[in-house]
């Protein structure tokens, strides 16, 4: 997997957490953290919103910025609502149920075009031009009180054994690594959160449970699985208890540990046998999903997937519009990984080169397109952040490219693409910090002609940000 330089976090100073002071809230940042503008250094106020009053602690406190955490709303914003999940308070995964999901998404849009707009050196108005497009939404209610929010179709769940009659099974606490005990998510899918009470009755009185690491739970199209990493592995009795669980629940159970293979358990193994030979179709271990129309793709559990099923339905359908793929076209796909992007386009085009970091990633996509028998796809492991090896590839006329790094962004890869001559480049990503870095690279030659923003995790400081760059004639 490519590696990626991680520069050494700057030392900070702890505030004292008792005293409080009281700040306003003028701004947001683009993870929808609020932001007093006029303390020295800026401070940042997570749960904040803009014209509130708060009484805060400083938490952290550098040359550049003050962290602090709220004691007191004295003054809340009309917008402040109720959270709607029990657990908010405690658990890390959402930080936007303060305010409902349309304005946790304006307030998160409208930081990210003044902030794109400002990195890039762009005129003023850019964040108000016709470049950009309306958000790809979720399929949720956007407004208070929402009845429907579960849009996560794959869950991780961190696990704490250490204590038999306590055992833990849930989601990291708020800026801590301890786990809050949660039995229910209210953004996971409706069958992940139908099978999750009796997965958990099942797992605390498994004999082997401290031997499991964490667990990740995936809707595929038809079947749910359950997947268990272990640092060593389960006694017979263990696998007994899950076998006879995969057919309660009616899902599969896929146990994970490094270095030896997959022990699959399917629900159509009527005798409750384990099975780890490969299907003939898909790997035995992996989910099946099927986004667009006829693109089924296998994911495995220890590999990306795009979490929310109907922004990627969005998100394809938008980088195809961007694209405009014609049979005269190569795409090149950068970060491929199963195939997302390069099995849907892949009919509209004379061919698609997709490269990878991860090299089962690799043999992932290319089993994909075997299985669904498409011949123009060729799938190869690169490291995308090596110039040695960025050096190696050529470009055929008429090429097109689509990147969809990681939080990393990819810096080395749009320094060497950038003279490269493509007609288009859509740039996928999910951190605006790297994409910003990214872009500055493409725009002396590139024409940032359209740009959108991802809600693909609602109620969450997350925001994605897909752009498309555009050739200078």
């Amino acid at each position: 997997m490519a590696t990626f330089f991680t520069p050494t976090p700057k030392k900070s100073k702890s505030q004292g957490k008792n005293k409080a002071f009281e700040l306003t809230i003028d701004a947001h940042d683009h993870a929808g953290n609020g932001l007093c503008l006029s303390s020295n250094p800026i401070t940042i106020v997570p749960d904040a919103l803009i014209g509130e009053r708060c009484l805060v602690w400083f938490s952290k406190q550098t040359k550049k910025v003050n962290f602090a955490e709220i004691s007191k709303v004295v003054e809340p914003s009309r917008l402040r609502t109720l959270p709607f999940c029990e657990y908010y308070e405690h658990c890390g995964g959402c930080s936007l149920q303060h305010t409902n999901a349309k304005h946790g998404l304006a307030l998160k849009q409208k930081a990210l075009k003044d902030y794109v707009t400002k990195q890039l050196k762009l005129a003023r108005t850019f964040s108000n031009s016709t470049a950009w497009e309306m958000p790809v939404l979720s399929a949720i209610d956007y407004n208070e009180n929402p009845v429907n929010t579960r849009y996560r179709r794959r869950v991780r769940l961190a696990l704490d054994a250490r204590n038999k009659d306590n055992i833990k099974i849930g989601f990291r606490a708020r800026r801590s690594d301890a786990i809050v005990d949660i039995p229910k998510c209210a953004i996971a899918s409706s069958m992940i959160n139908d099978c999750l009470p009796a997965l958990r009755q099942a797992l605390v009185r498994l004999p082997s449970i401290h031997k499991i690491g964490h667990i990740v739970i995936t809707e595929g199209e038809t079947a749910l699985q359950v997947a268990l990493f272990i640092s060593r592995d389960l006694c017979k009795k263990s696998y007994a208890k899950l076998s006879a669980l995969a057919q309660m629940l009616t899902i599969d159970i896929v146990v994970k540990s490094k270095g030896n293979d997959d022990i699959c358990i399917h629900v159509n193994n009527a005798s409750g046998e384990i099975s780890d030979k490969a299907q003939k179709r898909f790997s035995n271990s992996a989910v099946v999903i099927e986004d667009m129309p006829g693109v089924k793709l296998g994911i495995e559990s220890a590999h990306f997937l795009q979490i929310n099923k109907t922004v990627n339905q969005g998100l394809i359908k938008k980088v195809k519009t961007w694209l405009a793929p014609e049979k005269k076209h190569t795409l090149y796909d950068f970060y491929c990984g199963s195939g997302n992007f390069a099995l849907c386009l892949a009919k509209y085009v004379n061919s698609v080169q997709g490269f990878e970091g991860v090299a089962a990633m690799v043999e992932v996509a290319t089993l994909n397109a075997s299985v669904m028998a498409v011949d123009n796809c060729h799938f190869s492991l690169m490291d995308l952040s090596a110039s040695p090896d960025l050096e190696k590839l050529s470009f055929a006329e008429n090429a097109i490219a689509i990147l969809d790094p990681s939080r990393e962004g990819a810096l080395e890869l749009c320094q060497f693409l950038a003279s490269r001559g493509i007609e288009k480049i859509v740039y996928v990503s999910c951190n605006p910090n790297s994409f910003a870095r990214d872009a500055q690279y493409l725009l002396p030659y590139y024409e940032l002609s359209k740009i959108a923003t991802l809600d693909m995790f609602p109620f969450t400081k997350h925001i994605e940000v897909m752009a498309l760059f555009t050739l200078h004639k």
